[in-house]
């Protein structure tokens, strides 16, 4: 009878060490959840403005017959060098509200996108557990 009793015990207790356990993989899964979605909302916002510059580039590259400038910043031209070697002066070209309203643009788009796939995402994942718990 007590090694029933000792045997009961023991599995008890491996079962709450499982628990402690399952509890901190799912804290750490939280976690890293939260970092992951911090990479994507950053790159998010970024990755807009890198497509439209890059695009712009390679629109000015195509046209221009000597390459891209080396006086550039960002590639795009909008804030350029001009004057004489050593005495430049940074001067911002007219499509400045082009490439503005573009940016504001697409990354609305962008994260109007991410947030409607959680929202179907998670509508998704509600629907599969109230099946679940309908069967």
């Amino acid at each position: 009878m007590a090694s029933t009793h000792d045997a009961m015990r023991e599995i008890t207790e491996q079962g709450r060490e499982s628990g402690e356990l399952m509890t901190e993989i799912a804290k750490d899964s939280r976690e890293d959840s939260y970092a992951m979605k911090s990479i994507a909302i950053l790159t998010m916002f970024y990755l807009p403005g890198a497509f439209v510059t890059v695009c712009s580039s390679l629109m000015r590259c195509c046209r221009d017959s000597d390459g891209p400038s080396s006086q550039s910043i960002f590639g795009m031209q909008l804030i350029r060098l001009q004057g004489d070697p050593g005495h430049e002066t940074l001067s911002i070209a007219r499509p400045w509200p082009v490439y503005l309203i573009l940016l504001i643009m697409l990354t609305l788009a962008t994260f109007g996108v991410w947030a409607g796939w959680m929202w179907w995402a998670q509508r998704r994942s509600k629907n599969k557990d109230a099946q679940k718990r309908m069967a």
